[in-house]
This record gives structure tokens, C-alpha cells and sequence, in this order.
């Protein structure tokens, strides 16, 4: 009986949250953005769901939140030695202070010969009370940057690559 009952919330499903851009990020100490290379990150959907491929039926009396963003991950940001491309970048979603049961790239989970979105859209699931109300959503991207330095007196010697870590964080309310 329950089963059913959770089959029928199906039908009863609302429309998914609409898209909201994500506040202004927070630079971790020595790294701010460069302007032009960091875009916004964007909340593209978020919806309550009682079943979700690949994870199931959330637990009795739970649902899964599943959030759809846009990372906003940036191309350079500035550092201690000038501006950094970045050279690796991993993102960390949390809602209400907690980690997703799930995260993945969108792209990822397309059909082989499926036209990929540039934008490479990830999705966080989280498990939540049905009745949860509007709580913080947050992306942490780990960003790893290089420049190249002149080393030497006055900078006249051969240039090397210097790298620096840096992280930015993001949120919204969903």
C-alpha cells in the first residue's frame, strides 16, 4: 500500500523551481575574480521528487531535492602574482549545510550520440523532508591556477609557471 501511495505522488507532482541566478561569490584570502573571465552561477531548476533513476524511492517520510546549476566556474581569477588561468577546477555543492547523496556532470549522463550543453549543467540530489522550506543552496569550486613568473634579479631571468590554489563560493535559495 505505501508503494502505491508513493506511485500516486507522482501524479501529483508540482513544476520544477524556475531558474535564479546564485549571490555574489566569495573569494577564498588573495583571489578575487577578474571580471570579464568569472560568469554567475545559476540555479537552473530544483524540484522535490519522491523518485529519482538511479537512486529510487527516497527513504518513507524523505524526498529527493534535485538542483540543476550552471557552476559558473571562471576561466582566471586573480591572485598573489598576477592573474591565473585555471588549470583545474572541482566543484562541491552542499543545501542546508549538508553533502548531496549524489552529484553529476548532465552531460555525463546523456545517451552515447546525445549533443552535449556547452554550459555542462551539474545536478546535486539531496535527501530532504517533503515539507522542507526554503533553505541555502551552495556550489564550492576548488579552483588550481597558473601564471607564468620571471624569476632572477628584477625579473630578467627565465620564466616559470607558478600555480595557486584558490576557492570561490556561491549560493541561492532553494
Amino acid at each position: 500500500m505505501w508503494i502505491g501511495a508513493r506511485r500516486e505522488a507522482l501524479y501529483q507532482l508540482g513544476f520544477a523551481g524556475g531558474a535564479q541566478p546564485c549571490g555574489d561569490p566569495l573569494w577564498s584570502p588573495d583571489a578575487s575574480d577578474t571580471g570579464d573571465a568569472v560568469t554567475k552561477c545559476v540555479v537552473t531548476s530544483s524540484a522535490q521528487r519522491p523518485h529519482v533513476a538511479g537512486l529510487g524511492w527516497a527513504p518513507e517520510g524523505r524526498s529527493w531535492m534535485v538542483v540543476t546549476v550552471l557552476t559558473g566556474t571562471p576561466t582566471e581569477f586573480d591572485g598573489p602574482d598576477g592573474t591565473y588561468e585555471v588549470a583545474e577546477a572541482e566543484s562541491t555543492f552542499l543545501l542546508d549545510a549538508r553533502g548531496p547523496e549524489e552529484s553529476f556532470a548532465l552531460n555525463d549522463a546523456l545517451p552515447e550520440g546525445a549533443v552535449e550543453d556547452a554550459n555542462d549543467p551539474q545536478v546535486a540530489i539531496f535527501e530532504v523532508a517533503p515539507d522542507r522550506p526554503t533553505g541555502q543552496f551552495e556550489v564550492r569550486t576548488a579552483l588550481t591556477g597558473e601564471t607564468k613568473v620571471r624569476t632572477g634579479k628584477k625579473g630578467k631571468g627565465k620564466p616559470r609557471t607558478k600555480t595557486f590554489e584558490a576557492l570561490v563560493a556561491q549560493g541561492a535559495f532553494v
